[in-house]
């Protein structure tokens, strides 16, 4: 299952395949009783509740059918809930479709002062048109105002997007309860020319109430010759006080009241942690991580190294390239919260996704910057042993009784080249004659005098 946080956007197609755009199933566990989960289509016409053959919504599941936005003139598709109640709930939002893994977010909703049927409104997530391609955006923000609220962002009648009205269960009066009687003591009229009734015979006294217990407090005698205290009998609040009501008011107590605030830093709070958009805040924090490590793997060494220093030099780089692009997400985020305060977040909806779609790329560059440092590091230090390894072989090798035999091996014999079918071999050039040896003369008692000898 793939785990989606705020503000994470991913490809319909190719998270679910061909299948998430003809169906594409969505359900909301654990939300609270009586919500209601609406969807409301947008596009160039304007906006509405989705058409019944784009969306079909059910108690907490919907199918979404991509394939005919087209048809109904759709570009942007917002999925939300409403429910009743002040109370903070934890729940789940689960994508799928059919033959793939499902991809799921947690939503967490905190507690809220005011009524008890007070209404909210939460944006789970958002579909919309890229490039003809369609995308998703998780949200999981409550917006201000409730169904008011979100109707004046989402330009629909509040009306469809308010929850069921809670059942007031009304005690069942019979008719014959429902006519006064008459007053105690009184006589009924008797009709001319009748006998009166006799009247009714009397009716027994009621029993004496029971004698009401009395706790007396602890380490008091019982007075002589009265009866045992009765064990205290279980009350009302007492049997409606349970294991999970006391969990609950300690739960409460432990949170207090909170009133609702968006996810979104916005301009009055400084210094508050923004959820960069784009890519989503994970991507960076993981960046962040990889670009530590790398630095502890690049720490000066006592000598000269250009490689090293080259690799220092970049990883400064990267770090302030991932300081600028964290910079630009917490920025696009308070405009748009700054813009969700002035009622024109829908107007400048496109310029938001433009920007968050450049920090997408730029995201995407840093990290395969990030990859071919980290390789072109590792790769070094794998050369460096490997080069450190065969000194040290050959080291050894010269430790041997017979020294090194790698020196000592006979140089291969050279190639003989191969011959050519129907050439003729080659033959050795003829012999020079050689020269007459000396004869020696014997006139000269034998002796040899070569230049005298030699025949010309």
């Amino acid at each position: 299952m793939h785990q989606l946080i705020s503000g994470e956007r991913l490809d319909i197609r190719r998270q679910f395949g061909p299948t998430g755009l003809e169906s594409l199933n969505l359900h909301l566990g654990r939300a609270p009783s009586g919500t209601h989960l609406w969807i409301v289509a947008a596009g160039p016409s304007g906006s509405r509740p989705a058409p019944t053959q784009l969306a079909r919504t059910g108690p907490g599941t919907a199918e979404i059918r991509l394939g005919h936005a087209p048809v109904a003139d759709v570009t942007r598709l917002v999925i939300g809930c409403s429910w009743r109640g002040r109370a903070g709930w934890t729940g789940t939002l689960t994508l799928a479709s059919l033959n793939t893994f499902p991809a799921a977010a947690d939503l967490t909703v905190p507690a809220a002062s005011g009524p008890a049927d007070r209404e909210r409104t939460l944006l789970l997530c958002e579909l919309y048109l890229h490039d003809r391609r369609w995308r998703m955006r998780v949200q999981g923000e409550e917006t201000r105002g409730g169904p008011e609220g979100a109707a004046a962002l989402l330009g629909v009648p509040a009306a469809s997007l308010r929850p069921p009205p809670v059942p007031v269960s009304r005690t069942a009066v019979s008719p014959a309860q429902s006519r006064p009687g008459p007053a105690a003591g009184a006589v009924p009229p008797v009709a001319a020319g009748t006998n009166p009734a006799p009247p009714p015979a009397a009716q027994p006294a009621a029993p004496p109430p029971p004698p009401t217990s009395v706790t007396r407090p602890t380490g008091a005698a019982t007075p002589p010759g009265s009866p045992p205290p009765a064990a205290p009998s279980p009350t009302a609040e007492a049997t409606q006080d349970s294991v999970l009501t006391r969990f609950q008011r300690a739960w409460q107590a432990l949170l207090g009241p909170a009133d609702p605030v968006p996810a979104r830093a916005t301009p009055d709070v400084p210094g508050g942690q923004a959820h960069p958009g784009a890519l989503t805040a994970r991507t960076l924090q993981d960046l962040r991580r990889r670009l530590d490590l790398i630095a502890q793997d690049l720490r000066p060494a006592a000598g000269l190294d250009v490689t090293a220093t080259r690799l220092r030099v970049r990883h400064g780089q990267l770090l302030e390239t991932h300081a600028r692009i964290l910079k630009e997400a917490r920025d696009l985020e308070e405009q748009r919260g700054r813009l969700s305060a002035l009622n024109l977040l829908a107007a400048q909806e496109p310029s938001l996704r433009a920007v968050e779609n450049e920090i997408e790329r730029a995201v995407r560059a840093l990290q395969e910057a990030v990859d071919a440092l980290a390789t072109e590091l590792v790769t070094g230090r794998l050369e460096d042993s490997r080069a450190r390894l065969g000194a040290e072989d050959r080291y050894l090798r010269s430790l041997r009784p017979g020294g090194d035999r790698s020196l000592t091996d006979p140089s291969p014999a050279p190639a003989t080249p191969p011959a050519v079918p129907g050439a003729t071999p080659l033959q050795p050039p003829a012999a020079r004659k050689a020269p007459a040896p000396d004869r020696p003369d014997p006139a000269d008692d034998g002796l040899v005098i070569p230049w005298l000898n030699r025949d010309s």
